[in-house]
């Protein structure tokens, strides 16, 4: 078992996984930095709240 079925299985909401993937994506991303805003950016998302609430709001 990988750990996107982990979290998959574990997540309560469906918001939680895909801000989970998102997140993933942006730290394997080649962006430069990686921060939240940029990572937003590269996702698709129009701001980086939705990633800030999964890392501050997650048990």
């Amino acid at each position: 078992m990988n750990i996107v079925s982990i979290i998959k299985t574990s997540a309560p909401e469906v918001r939680s996984f895909e801000a989970f993937k998102y997140l993933n994506m942006g730290m394997l991303s080649d962006i430069k930095r990686k921060t939240l805003p940029a990572i937003a950016k590269i996702v698709g998302l129009e701001n980086h709240q939705t990633l800030h609430n999964f890392l501050t709001e997650s048990p």
